[in-house]
């Protein structure tokens, strides 16, 4: 009889059901870890979305670029008609400075990193000759054209200030199309403004925001330098570095630039 058991007991088949029962019981806590797990992720994705909807979402800034709303005439069996053709004029160059502020938020256990920026874009948008000529045979749409900025979060916004030609203008919510950038600021300026051979121009622009902060480089040449004291940012971009100064003594993190050409 004992042997009958022990034959039993040491059997290839018994082992295997003994395994297979012991996975069963393994599974358990495997399924209530990542339960939690899941559990953790949610709750953290909600934190970060209900401080960045009161502070500021991850912000992308586009441009600025002029857009020159141009009527067509055209003849249809007799009939005049009218059409309108969006042109878009980015700059020449593009130069972004600014110095980005992180701030640590906490919800519970969780962590949000958001920042405040004080940016100055600067650069100018050329007008050449042969453009002149081909705007000057259609009709300007109200004799105004725009300049836009394109903003992924306008909330952000705390401060605003925008020269054009030394000029300054006030701004308006909303852009006139969606081609280059879906939300974000305009300001009208007059037909005249396409006379100049270079429109210059000067943007002052303090923003909140979360996570993230990008730059599309629109102009022909685009130069952004940004400096923090975040030891340890992820930058992306064609040509993305950090240029790192000797650290002085009392001193926490070092300055932190990124240029993009």
């Amino acid at each position: 009889m004992k042997d009958s058991v022990t034959r039993i007991i040491n059997s290839v088949s018994v082992k295997f059901i003994v395994i297979g029962i012991l996975s069963l019981l393994l599974l358990i806590p495997v399924s209530m870890i990542r339960q939690l797990v899941l559990e953790r992720q949610t709750r953290s994705e909600e934190a970060i979305l209900e401080v960045s909807q009161k502070w500021g979402l991850a912000q992308t800034v586009t441009g600025p670029y002029l857009n020159v709303p141009l009527k067509e005439r055209h003849l249809n069996e007799g009939k005049e008609e009218f059409f309108r053709r969006d042109l878009y004029l980015l700059p020449d160059d593009l130069k972004i400075d600014g110095m980005v502020s992180p701030e640590e938020k906490t919800r519970g256990i969780y962590r949000v990193i958001v920042y405040q920026g004080k940016l100055q874009l600067s650069g100018s948008i050329r007008v050449d000759e042969s453009l002149r000529e081909q705007i000057s045979g259609m009709e300007v749409a109200n004799n105004t054209l725009y300049l836009c900025l394109g903003m992924t979060d306008l909330r952000g916004i705390k401060d605003l200030t925008i020269r054009v030609g030394g000029e300054l203008f006030e701004e308006m919510p909303g852009l006139p199309t969606d081609r280059i950038a879906g939300k974000g600021i305009h300001i009208p300026l007059p037909k005249e403004t396409l006379d100049r051979e270079v429109i210059p121009f000067t943007i002052q622009l303090d923003l909140d925001g979360s996570q993230k902060l990008f730059f599309v480089p629109l102009g022909k040449t685009t130069d952004v330098r940004l400096s923090s004291t975040w030891a340890d940012p992820s930058l992306t971009g064609p040509s993305s570095r950090f240029l790192r100064k000797p650290k002085p003594e009392k001193r926490d993190s070092p300055p932190i630039g990124r240029s993009i050409t």
